[in-house]
């Protein structure tokens, strides 16, 4: 497999990617809209899983003609995740390895998420990772979700680097197009929510990683001095 010396950089995503919690956004969707005598398409799965709260929120109270306010939405929203982040949530089997691992060849690593701070910092804190990262950028930060580039974009900029000094790790098919459109090494990563999209996701990525435990920063870093 072909390896990109030029690579300095690191960009992950959270939900799906490092962190095992795709199961619980989908189990928050269904539960959020049962209440309301609603279901939840594969439509809205896709679409939500990359916007950040304000965007999800004014999409679904729009899609389903909710008559809650907004904020309402989302307060219910955080209420929901945030225990969930705070105290259950994994990392996904081998991805502190291979976050140690990077950081230990002198590799930058910053985060590029639909989160809010408020959400995912905690669990990273929990699980010990926190520190490995020099920072992040919120889609809300970006100004625009991830089907638009801008969020790598400004990731490697805030890194010091040049988008093609950086890999981008994504679970989904369109953030790993965004991220090539940024002029990223993308880099897709399996998750058992987009089993559906995998062909597409494999195409979309210039490497891929199926299992963070059989993964080596080697295969894209190349050997580090």
């Amino acid at each position: 497999m072909k390896s990109y010396r030029q690579l300095k950089g690191a960009i992950f995503d959270l939900d799906g990617t490092l962190l095992d919690s795709m199961g619980l956004w989908s189990d928050i969707d269904e539960r959020f809209l049962s209440r309301r005598g609603l279901s939840v398409s594969a439509e809205y799965t896709q679409e939500v899983k990359r916007m950040h709260f304000d965007t999800a929120a004014e999409y679904t109270k729009r899609l389903y003609n909710l008559p809650e306010s907004e904020e309402d939405i989302k307060a219910e929203w955080r209420a929901m995740c945030s225990e969930a982040y705070a105290t259950r949530i994994e990392l996904k089997a081998g991805a502190d390895r291979y976050l140690n691992a990077l950081r230990a060849s002198g590799v930058d690593m910053y985060i590029a998420t639909v989160l809010e701070e408020g959400i995912f910092m905690p669990a990273l804190r929990r699980l010990g990772v926190a520190e490995l990262f020099g920072g992040y950028v919120t889609v809300k930060e970006a100004g625009r979700g991830k089907e638009h580039p801008d969020i790598y974009m400004q990731a490697a900029e805030r890194m010091g680097l040049k988008p093609c000094e950086c890999a981008v790790y994504e679970d989904i098919f369109m953030a790993l197009q965004s991220a090539r459109r940024a002029g990223c090494v993308s880099v897709g990563v399996y998750d058992r929510l987009s089993d559906g999209d995998t062909l597409a996701i494999k195409s979309a990525s210039d490497y891929y990683i199926d299992d963070f435990r059989r993964a080596d920063i080697a295969d894209i870093f190349g050997a580090r001095d």
